[in-house]
């Protein structure tokens, strides 16, 4: 199996029926692949498709030579946007999402695990205007990358159970 599951590429090649795309388009692309005919799919609710599989993860993923995604799942890149900022969109998006679901304005906010989404939802709760931002990790190394975002406190996890008495 071939990781990867966040990537920009070029567009080497299109099937038949595809519309809206050109050889050369630069690319990225969700890689949660859904099976399009399940009811839920049919229903526009492909987050919940049953049958889906993960590019990198059930099937061959970004560091392959070539991947094959359906259209449905790749969006054309502008030109303004570096290749470094289009390969984060996925777990950026999953972190502005997941930081937004709440009201955390003026709020303290625990944020359990400093690794890439946990430390841009750190960036994005602190952005927005929460009071203090806490992330809690067992790695050392990750919380010193979030120390780094100056967060109010960066914490190991097995410190903060002993003072919780578990």
């Amino acid at each position: 199996m071939v990781v990867g599951h966040e990537y920009v590429g070029e567009v080497v090649g299109i099937g038949q029926e595809v519309r809206g795309f050109a050889l050369g388009d630069r690319v990225s692309g969700e890689g949660h692949i859904t099976c399009g005919h399940c009811r839920n799919c049919r229903a526009g609710r492909t987050h919940l498709c049953r049958n889906t599989t993960g590019v990198g993860v059930n099937r061959e993923g970004a560091f392959a030579e070539y991947l094959v995604i359906p259209a449905f799942n790749a969006f054309k890149l502008p030109d303004d946007i570096s290749d470094d900022m289009a390969a984060i969109f996925d777990p950026f998006g999953n972190a502005v999402h997941t930081a937004l679901s709440f009201d955390v304005v003026g709020e303290d906010v625990l944020i359990t695990g400093a690794g890439p989404i946990g430390i841009m939802a750190a960036a994005v709760c602190k952005h927005v205007g929460t009071r203090n931002v806490v992330i809690s990790d067992v790695n050392e190394f990750r919380l010193d990358l979030a120390q780094d975002g100056c967060y109010s406190r960066c914490k190991r996890s097995n410190r903060i159970a002993k003072r919780c008495d578990g």
